[in-house]
């Protein structure tokens, strides 16, 4: 049962407060937007939620367990992983070899990494290959692939982690429409395993794939709600959705 509820998150850096007094709740099976325009505070927040950085005020707490001041590492290990804008591939290795090093090793010891992976490991990183889409470039080195393939490569290496809960930063950004559609079905196919917290600047897609919504404006919560609700929110169409992008 995967539950994520943020109570008070705060944030400062010297005289800015970036997430202030922010209460956010991702309930099991949810797919959960997070939008808001430049500095708003939503790259902030993942950054608390993941342990990248320490929050000021509040708590965070993940499946019952206060996870507040958690080092990112052991966060990874109790099932939140993020999805980064920025691909963060082994351009020098292969997309198979890419997902073989995102397995968990847990308390192996350094010997045992040496060896080869099961045959059910390896067969796990083909089926996901196929999953996300890219089934023939297993072989291929991640910097021979094109950028929307390196995405996509990027997602399916989170997957092969076995994570609960995944923090997905801004997904369709770059990607052309007929892989954005592909990449709309596909998240809509994980979210029946997995629960998704999404940033994303691409309206279209956020509201349709989206249960609900958190709208942030200067590091404060504007409104919380289903999409149809967001859209017709005059705060928010003068805050965010009348403006930029970030």
């Amino acid at each position: 049962m995967t539950e994520l509820i943020g109570r008070d998150v705060t944030k400062t850096f010297g005289g800015l407060t970036a997430v202030d007094h922010v209460d956010i709740e991702v309930g099991d099976g949810d797919i959960v937007g997070l939008i808001g325009s430049n500095g708003a505070g939503k790259s902030t927040l993942f950054n608390c939620i993941t342990g990248a950085l320490q929050v000021d005020e509040g708590t965070i707490e993940f499946n019952g367990t206060d996870i507040t001041g958690t080092k990112e590492n052991v966060i990874a290990q109790r099932g939140i992983v993020r999805v980064f804008q920025e691909v963060r591939v082994y351009e020098g290795m292969t997309a198979r070899e890419n997902l073989l090093a995102s397995v968990d090793h847990g308390s192996e010891s350094t010997f045992d990494l040496f060896r080869p992976y099961p045959d059910a490991v390896t067969k796990r990183a083909d089926e996901l290959l196929d999953r996300v889409g890219i089934p023939s470039e297993g072989d291929t080195l991640a910097a021979d692939l094109n950028y929307g393939h390196r995405k996509l490569l990027e997602l399916a290496m989170a997957l092969m982690t076995d994570a609960e809960l995944l923090l997905l930063d801004e997904p369709a950004a770059g990607l052309n429409p007929t892989t954005r559609t592909e990449l709309r079905t596909l998240l809509g196919e994980i979210n029946e395993e997995k629960t998704l917290l999404v940033v994303e600047h691409n309206m279209d897609f956020v509201m349709n794939i989206c249960d609900r919504i958190y709208v942030l404006n200067n590091g404060e919560l504007l409104a919380e709600g289903q999409p149809e609700a967001i859209q017709n929110d005059e705060r928010v169409q003068q805050a965010y959705l009348g403006g930029g992008d970030e």
